[in-house]
């Protein structure tokens, strides 16, 4: 959805096949036309990465300059035409503690995405994120995660690891919607 032009050209293309599909998409590259055109393209859902519910943090450590509220109306954009929605997002980054997964949880719950995932972070090599970690002394190389969902392999406290795969479970385990599931995950989290 780079443009506009981009999208009519996949509706245009696409909207005789009649072939779902799914796609990625920045938060802040979502307009209700091009939600629209991708829809009639044949698009069912849309993976859209939150990664954390901090705003500023998001900002400076992930390098993802979209606000909170940017991020609320790409979803929305997307349910209003008929896109389901899933959100992307990682627990277990470096320097993000409970306060931060919380809220991470927490604007889940107002977003409501149809789906959503949460994976635990480990550094890709060569990246900036893989040279903090190293500088921070959380990863020495010794291991490779065998999924993402499991465990944070990093050398975090162990009560911290804990809460790390707490919360990618609690949002894996969609404890975000209004359920009764939900609201023991809120008492669980306020304790």
């Amino acid at each position: 959805m780079t443009s506009d032009a981009r999208t009519k050209e996949l509706r245009e293309n696409l909207e005789d096949l009649v072939v779902p599909f799914i796609f990625s998409e920045r938060p802040e590259l979502i307009t209700a036309d091009r939600a629209r055109d991708m829809k009639a393209a044949g698009a069912y859902s849309c993976c859209i990465g939150i990664e954390s519910g901090n705003e500023p943090y998001r900002q400076k450590l992930l390098q993802r300059k979209m606000t909170d509220e940017k991020l609320k109306n790409g979803f929305r954009l997307m349910r209003e035409s008929g896109v389901k929605t899933h959100a992307l997002n990682m627990m277990g980054l470096p320097d993000q503690n409970g306060a931060i997964m919380k809220e991470t949880f927490e604007l889940l719950q107002v977003i409501q995405p149809d789906t959503a995932q949460a994976t635990i972070f480990f550094p890709l090599p060569a990246t900036v994120l893989e040279t903090k970690v190293r500088e921070d002394n959380l990863y020495r190389g010794h291991r490779y995660p065998d999924n993402y969902y499991q465990e944070s392999l990093l050398d975090f406290p162990e009560g911290h690891k804990k809460a790390v795969s707490v919360y990618a479970h609690m949002v894996n385990d969609e404890f975000f919607r209004d359920t009764p599931l939900r609201r023991l995950a809120a008492w669980f989290m306020s304790r």
